[in-house]
Parts: structure tokens; C-alpha cells; sequence
């Protein structure tokens, strides 16, 4: 899928949805914001509806000050932005956004769903859902896929009644299987942390003939029960695993126990092991991906013992699987604390330079990369806070994050799932004061893998026997290369200057 697209779809997806992911530096919660970079982008490339305005640059100035708009004759200058706005003022930005995205092409109004989706995220507010319920009425597959996706984000953890029967009762009209997927994560992100009271929900979804809605069941249990490690949703995830007759549902069933025992994964790796071993390759990818989002970070030695054999699947992309996971659980980990990191960086690196390699696999080799020196190799990924309280964001991320399967550019959502490791230190002013620690460790303890190093290639010289024979050719470069007779090593045998006697004359006797 990702060859069809075009490159400046891939772009627009890719870009505007990247947007949402900007923190609000200025408050101190996990609230994220993209209306005034995101709307002013878009005040300079798109129209509005029907319009037949001309936009013009003007010269000598910088920044939304350097266009202005000719409409019916009038010249319109767009109003600064202060640097700073307020969140009531960010909260009209994202409203004439979503506006504008409505008039504009389904792959601008995809990655605005997302990135309003992400900007709201938790605050379930009515006036954002109704806008991207609006999207997804449009019966537009792309944009609908996001429309979900982001109706579930703004409703997260709500559990609202009313959401849930619109995305349910749509999932079961449309014709759109994009649609229908961004549904089925919509509704679980909006059962999420509600446990029990997800429980008939789930069992109703359970019992659809469509697997896109008991894939969502799927999910929605990781959802509602992540962190939990109940023993209930475990069993109905195994039986689902098991005996579920599409792939599809028994690979989300695999995966979702990997978000139930993230608190406990010293407890995944015998869980998932006789499913690693599988006939079934989707059953073998949801054991891998399991393992990496329960024991991510951790450097556990079981977990990598599983994921090892995977890494040479025949199946490509179980392979992408285990690449990923292992990079997963070996984030931030050195020789000294888990030895078997020097091998997996080696092999990623293999895996990536041949050019043999299957293109799925490389994507996984590609990823596994990045995860393993994210920012800088200073993050980790923790789905639950130093206190031991689950963390939202990371467990929304991760959870999207594994979405790629159906539409890469939803690897983007892991970010929100790293957390820095660093030391602050404060006084008693909330101020960093100059100080040094000194640490008993050895640096080789925690310290950065050393640098990729190219190697030269070396050419032996060989040397020629003296019994042998030299071949001698023509390099002139107007001529064509001819081969010369060839001669003893030694050369030819020099010439006698002398030339022999006549022979003596004879006579026939009688």
C-alpha cells in the first residue's frame, strides 16, 4: 500500500498529522496542541469553500504578516497570532481548522482528524465530536478511517453511551472497511480503564459475524482492563486466540495481552510461549508484539528468547514483528547490563543493508533502529508512571502504534509513549542549581554504543610463481583489447647469432 501513494499524499498525511503530536510547554499536563502552527500552514495553502480569492506574498516581510488575500475586490490580511495563546484561543483555532479541512482534499482532511483527535484528546468535548461525526458522515473512506480514530481519542475513557452507539450503529452500515477499522479503535479507546463495565460491550461485539467489530472486541479489552492482568480477560483472549476463524481477530487477541501484563512481565514470556510456536504466522506476529509492549525497556532475557528464533521466520513479516519488539525490549539497555544488545544491533544493521531482504522486513529492521536510540538513546518506554499509576498517553500510543499493520503512518503515535530518563535536581525555589554527582558505576555501565565505523576494503596483492604464465594485454584506448600469445615466464629464449654449418655432402654407392 505504501508504493501506491504519492508522494505528496504521503506527505500531507504524514505532515498534518505529525502536528498534534506538540506538547503545551507552558502547562504542566499531557495535553497536546497544534492549532497555531497547523492553522496557519493551512491559511496559506487552502482555499476556502468555493472560493475565488487570490493569495499573494508580499516581499520584504516574513510570517502570516507577508500574505494577504484578495476577495471580491478587498484586500484581507490574516490576524497575528500572539506566540502564546491562550487554550480558549487555541480551542477557536482548532474549530476553524476542522472547518477548513471539511472544504479540502480527503488526504488534508485525514491528518486534520488525527491531529485534532490528538489535540482534544481526553476532553470530551462535545463541539470537536460533533465536527469529526460531521467527517465521518461524509461516507469518505480515508477521512472517515480518521474520523473514528479521533472520535475515540477526544472520548477516551468516557465510556459514553451515546458515542459508543454511534460508532457501533455506523460500523454496522458502512460499506468502507477503512471506516470500519477506525471505528473499531475509536470504541476502544472510549471503553478505556472502564473494566467491568466494558464487559457487555465486549461480549456483544464478541458475537458479531463482522471480525472487524470482534477485532474491536479485541481491543477493547486491552483497553479496559490494560495494567489490570485479570484473569477473566485473560481467558477470553486466549479462547479467542485459539479458536477465532480470522487471522486478523486472533493476532489483535495475542497482542492485547501484552497491554494487560505490562505490570507484571516476568509473567508474558510463559504466557505467550507455546503461542511464539504457532502454526498460524499472525498468531507468531501477536506473541512477538506482545512481548515487546509488556516488556518494554526491560532487557529480559526470557522475552528475548522467545523473540530470537522469530527474527529468522520464514514469514516476513513475523520477522518485521520480532525486529520490532526486540528493539522495544532492549531500549536503553548496554553490554553490561544485557549482553545480547551487541547481537540485535548487528542484526538490524544486516538486515537493513541487504539488499536480498524482503522490503517488510527491512521496514521492521528500519524501526527497530529508531526505537532503540530514540531521543538521542536518552527515552525508554514505560506504559505506567515512576508511582506505578498507569500513564494514558503511553498506553494510547503504544495502542495505535500497533495499528501500522493496516497504515504505517500511524507509527508516528509511538512518541507518545517515550519517557525521558534523565536526573533533575531541584532546591527548595523549584530552580537547577550547578551541581555534580558522582556515580560508582562504570561508565561502560551506561554508556552510549560507540559509533558505526565504515570499513576499508583491503585488496591482496597476490604473487606470481616464477613456473607460472603471464598473460599480456593491449591497453591502448583507440584500439580493442587484444590478447597476446602468451610466453614462459621467464621470456623467450634469446636467438644464437651463429648459423650452423652446411651439411657435408654424400654420394649413392653402386
Amino acid at each position: 500500500m505504501a508504493a501506491q501513494q504519492h508522494r505528496g499524499t504521503f506527505k500531507w498525511y504524514n505532515g498534518k498529522s505529525g502536528f498534534g503530536f506538540i506538547r503545551d510547554s507552558e502547562a504542566n499536563q499531557d495535553f497536546f496542541v497544534h492549532f497555531f502552527g497547523l492553522t496557519r500552514s493551512f491559511r496559506k495553502v487552502l482555499p476556502r469553500e468555493g472560493d475565488t480569492a487570490t493569495f499573494t506574498t508580499l516581499k520584504g516581510k516574513k510570517g502570516p504578516e507577508a500574505r494577504e488575500v484578495t476577495r471580491d475586490g478587498k484586500v484581507e490580511r490574516p490576524p497575528l497570532c500572539p506566540k502564546s495563546p491562550p487554550r480558549a484561543e487555541k480551542a477557536a483555532e482548532a474549530d476553524l481548522k476542522i472547518k477548513a479541512c471539511i472544504c479540502t482534499a480527503q488526504i488534508v482532511r485525514h491528518g486534520g482528524c488525527l491531529g485534532l483527535g490528538l489535540a482534544a484528546m481526553g476532553t470530551q468535548r462535545t463541539d470537536v465530536y460533533e465536527q469529526l461525526k460531521y467527517c465521518l458522515f461524509q461516507d469518505d473512506a480515508v477521512t472517515g478511517e480518521a474520523a473514528g480514530l479521533a472520535m475515540g481519542l477526544v472520548m477516551l475513557g468516557s465510556a459514553n453511551d451515546q458515542a459508543v452507539s454511534d460508532m457501533a450503529s455506523y460500523a454496522r452500515d458502512t460499506q468502507h472497511e477503512k471506516i470500519l477499522r477506525g471505528l473499531a479503535q475509536g470504541i476502544a479507546l472510549t471503553m478505556y480503564g472502564q473494566q467491568d463495565q466494558a464487559d457487555r460491550l465486549i461480549t456483544e461485539l464478541s458475537e458479531d459475524k463482522d471480525a472487524i467489530l470482534r477485532r474491536a472486541a479485541m481491543y477493547t479489552v486491552a483497553m479496559a482492563y490494560c495494567g489490570t492482568a485479570s484473569t477473566p480477560a485473560m481467558k477470553r483472549l486466549l479462547h479467542v486466540a485459539v479458536s477465532d476463524v480470522d487471522n486478523d481477530v486472533r493476532r489483535a487477541a495475542v497482542e492485547a495481552l501484552g497491554f494487560l501484563l505490562f505490570r507484571s512481565p516476568e509473567q508474558i514470556p510463559s504466557m505467550v510461549s507455546l503461542l511464539s510456536e504457532s502454526y498460524n504466522p499472525h498468531v507468531r506476529y501477536g506473541a512477538a508484539m506482545a512481548l515487546g509492549v509488556a516488556c518494554s525497556g526491560t532487557g529480559q532475557k526470557e522475552a528475548l528468547g522467545l523473540l530470537e528464533p522469530l527474527t529468522n521466520d520464514p514469514v516476513n513479516f513475523v520477522r518485521q514483528g520480532a525486529l520490532i519488539a526486540s528493539a522495544l525490549v532492549l531500549i536503553q539497555q548496554t553490554e553490561a547490563t544485557c549482553p545480547k544488545v551487541k547481537d540485535f544491533r548487528q542484526l538490524y544493521a544486516k538486515v537493513i543493508s541487504d539488499k536480498h531482504e524482503d522490503s517488510i522486513a527491512k521496514f521492521g529492521a528500519i524501526l527497530a533502529q529508531g526505537i532503540i536510540d530514540a531521543g538521542g538513546r536518552n527515552m525508554t518506554i514505560s506504559l505506567q508512571s515512576r508511582t506505578g499509576h498507569t500513564s494514558m498517553t503511553s498506553v494510547v500510543g503504544m495502542f495505535v502504534f500497533t495499528q501500522f499493520w493496516y497504515w504505517f503512518p500511524l507509527a508516528h503515535f509511538l512518541s507518545m509513549a517515550f519517557t525521558p530518563t534523565c536526573l533533575i535536581g531541584l532546591n527548595s525555589e523549584l530552580k537547577m542549581p550547578k551541581m555534580q554527582f558522582l556515580s560508582n558505576a562504570k561508565p561502560s555501565t551506561y554508556g552510549y554504543p560507540a559509533p558505526l565505523e565504515e570499513k576499508k576494503k583491503e585488496v591482496a596483492e597476490k604473487e606470481l610463481a616464477i613456473g607460472g604464465i603471464i598473460l599480456m594485454r593491449d591497453t591502448k584506448p583507440e584500439d580493442s583489447e587484444e590478447l597476446v600469445q602468451p610466453v614462459p615466464a621467464l621470456g623467450p629464449k634469446a636467438e644464437e647469432e651463429t648459423e650452423p654449418d652446411p651439411p657435408e655432402p654424400f654420394f649413392y654407392e653402386d
